[in-house]
């Protein structure tokens, strides 16, 4: 697994008009405090976009403009934990790649188990996506129930 795969699940890569990436709260949190009114026409693009009744909380179908910029490819959204802290996704994502690694790069769906001391069992589903050269090029989770 590269070493670059924190970069790419908490932070963003802009080219020309468009990103991808940005499935990090605390990245997201971040760059808001920075400026404000970077982010514009904030949206979600689905019915229930708040998953909080299970840990780790979770939000998906999220849309906005960046700094001008849309995310791409066209109609795509972030989805992302709320609350939790870098390493805990970090060690979500190592997991699900070691988990179901698929020979020659591609996408690996996982779902795991997860047990909060004290507050019981969430079933937590992830997407990673590796190049040709076994290279995480995008992580993210799906969804949390």
């Amino acid at each position: 697994m590269d070493s670059n795969m924190y970069l790419l699940v908490s932070d963003l890569n802009v080219r020309a008009n468009t990103f991808t990436g940005f499935h990090n709260w605390y990245q997201f949190l971040l760059e808001q405090d920075r400026n404000p009114t970077q982010t514009t026409n904030i949206a979600f693009n689905h019915p229930r976009p708040f998953v909080g009744n299970k840990l780790p909380y979770f939000l998906r179908g999220l849309t906005f403009t960046w700094r001008g910029a849309d995310k791409v490819p066209p109609r795509s959204t972030s989805s992302m934990f709320v609350g939790t802290s870098p390493a805990f996704d970090l060690a979500m994502f190592t997991t699900c790649v070691l988990k179901g690694r698929v020979p020659g790069g591609g996408p690996t769906d996982c779902v795991c188990e997860i047990q909060v001391p004290g507050l019981g069992r969430s079933t937590v589903e992830f997407r990673t996506v590796e190049d040709s050269h076994g290279k995480v090029v995008t992580a993210y989770p799906k969804n949390v129930r």
